[in-house]
């Protein structure tokens, strides 16, 4: 009897030490960025139930953007207090436009100053409507030069109405060619009824192709009484449903009528 339990307790051990190669070995190839690798020998002691494991087959599914195999792994542990699947799964959520879900997730982490999970954070409020938690959360990293953030720090301040500080803050990055900028400093000067600026901003991106700006333009011709120039841009929108865009071609039908 002796004999059989120790040899189960050598077999027992050999085993282990068997996975925790084959870990290490997976655990090389993550490091080194090739997940792909890192995936195959990982995930069957991921489905052995090993956490070590199911953390890392989860983080190589982030790196590769397959985002829903991810979250199939981490969730769980997350869900059992692992801090690190639970940052990881806030960054999944982000990933996947999940605002709601990645806000419970990343917030506790903000909370206690990681400066990733503040970053994504704000970048939900944006996305949510909540300028001033935005705000709060993404005006450091604008202040220390990151273009990305200026950008959607600008965005909270449009639709906030605080067209001046919009405008501060997006007209160098407008003049150093930032196509989201420039747009985005468009539609100030649309708000503030500066058409001829907006003009100026909006009519490259619309000839581009970008169809917020092609929107835009339609309005501001519109507003300026150019009838022609807002029916061939709102013509578009118009008979795509947009009712905003079929009113105001409709009125420009009319006056065209009148000359």
């Amino acid at each position: 009897m002796k004999k059989i339990i120790s040899m189960l307790v050598i077999f027992f051990v050999s085993t282990l030490i068997g996975m925790a190669d084959t870990l290490n070995e997976g655990l090389s190839f993550f490091k080194k960025g090739d997940y792909g690798s890192a995936i195959k020998l990982i995930k069957p002691l991921a489905e052995q139930g090993n956490a070590e494991a199911q953390l890392r087959l989860g983080i190589c599914f982030v790196a590769k953007g397959d985002y829903d195999s991810a979250i199939k792994w981490l969730k769980p542990l997350a869900e059992q207090g692992n801090t690190e699947a639970q940052l990881w799964l806030g960054l999944c959520f982000f990933s996947k436009d999940d605002c709601d879900s990645a806000i419970k997730w990343l917030k506790p982490f903000a909370e206690q100053g990681n400066v990733e999970a503040q970053l994504r954070l704000g970048m939900c409020f944006v996305a949510k409507g909540d300028y001033d938690s935005a705000i709060k959360l993404l005006k450091p990293f604008a202040e220390q030069g990151n273009v990305e953030v200026q950008i959607e720090l600008g965005r909270c301040f449009l639709g906030k109405c605080d067209y001046d500080n919009a405008i501060k803050l997006l007209k160098p990055l407008a003049e150093q060619g930032n196509a989201d900028a420039q747009l985005l400093l468009g539609v100030c000067f649309v708000e503030k009824c500066d058409y001829d600026s907006a003009i100026k901003l909006l009519k490259p991106l619309a000839e581009q192709g970008n169809t917020a700006a092609q929107f835009a333009l339609g309005k501001c011709f519109f507003e300026k009484g150019d009838y022609d120039s807002a029916i061939k841009w709102l013509k578009p929108f118009a008979e795509q449903g947009n009712t905003a865009a079929q009113d105001w071609l409709k009125q420009c039908l009319i006056h065209s009528k009148r000359k």
